[in-house]
């Protein structure tokens, strides 16, 4: 959903239960990845906003 926020810890703690060291540096590269390809827009330290969905017709979008 465009303009929400997203934190490291939640979406770590949200996707690997309790997540170890390793898993929230996966997690932070994952989002780095998204803030890259212009999904995300990195708001401070550990934070991202959504910019923008998948297109639900291209290829991998949600149905």
């Amino acid at each position: 959903m465009p303009g929400r926020t997203l934190d490291v810890g939640d979406v770590s703690l949200r996707w690997a239960g309790m997540p170890n060291k390793n898993e929230r540096a996966l997690t932070t590269e994952v989002l780095e990845s998204l803030a890259n390809a212009g999904f995300l827009s990195r708001s401070g330290d550990e934070r991202y906003v959504v910019v923008r969905a998948a297109d639900a017709t291209s290829e991998g979008g949600a149905v």
